[in-house]
């Protein structure tokens, strides 16, 4: 669907349409919107190549109040990818090479129990493990220059995005819990968490508000702190951000768990992924 249909189905307006029309003219590609009740997220995007005639954000069914912060969020990926030159636009990929080292990293952990589990089924959590950190090794810098963008230059969209946040602070602080530490191997359930504490940390400075009071083990709180001063830097746009993920990708000790590929050479696959 069209912005106009976008709108008149969700009643989006104000700073949202601006970010929407601004994202538009930045990238000189329009945006077409695509209801999707699959998406294991609320929204994602998947931003036009040039040979792409429109960038697609793809969303869940969710109340407008939500729906205006998850469009503006990605529109600020859209915008800090486009506003780099074009051969520093780079995207993180997992190949083979990084998949079998990860699984033999987390296949050696002792804090894990594979007993009765298969081959496949191993498999499967092993990928859920490593792509789960790299995206956020990869993502969470982001979506806090991006939050900060949008709490700066948008004071329309703050009572959308605390909402928002809200609903990330729930997911977060569940991941501290002892069932999930009982089953993660330890660098990811320390690592994730660290990563975690650093976003709301930073979120929680922007804020005015202690969005951390959850997170008591020493080691996750002393390795996220280091995280979280890695964006009290200056943020340099898209360039910034990748530096800024292979920083947090070494602190965590995931640095051999992706690459870095150039966004025009994405595989054609990209165009049927989710």
């Amino acid at each position: 669907m069209t912005l106009q249909e976008l709108q008149r189905l969700t009643g989006l307006e104000g700073d949202v349409i601006t970010i929407l029309r601004q994202t538009e003219g930045l990238t000189g590609k329009p945006i077409e919107f695509v209801e999707d009740d699959r998406l294991s997220s609320l929204a994602s995007v998947k931003m036009a190549r040039s040979f792409m005639p429109a960038h697609t954000i793809r969303f869940r069914k969710a109340d407008p109040v939500l729906l205006a912060h998850l469009i503006a969020h990605e529109c600020g990926h859209m915008q800090r990818m486009f506003a780099a030159a074009p051969d520093k636009r780079l995207v993180p990929v997992t190949r083979p090479k990084h998949t079998d080292l990860v699984f033999r990293i987390l296949a050696a952990d002792p804090t894990i129990a594979l007993d009765g589990m298969d081959e496949c089924a191993t498999r499967e959590l092993f990928t859920i493990w490593h792509q789960g950190m790299v995206n956020e090794v990869v993502n969470l810098n982001v979506d806090y220059r991006i939050e900060s963008w949008l709490h700066r230059e948008y004071p329309g969209i703050r009572p959308n995005q605390e909402k928002s946040i809200g609903l990330q602070i729930e997911m977060s602080v569940a991941g501290l819990a002892p069932n999930v530490k009982r089953d993660t191997p330890l660098l990811v359930y320390e690592g994730s968490n660290a990563v975690n504490y650093a976003y709301l940390r930073s979120i929680g400075i922007m804020l005015g508000q202690n969005l951390v009071r959850d997170y008591t083990n020493p080691t996750i709180v002393a390795l996220g702190k280091r995280l979280a001063a890695v964006l009290e830097e200056p943020d340099t746009g898209f360039e910034g951000d990748v530096r800024e993920s292979n920083q947090w990708a070494a602190m965590v000790g995931v640095t051999d768990w992706f690459d870095w590929q150039a966004f025009e050479d994405v595989p054609a696959s990209y165009l049927n992924s989710v």
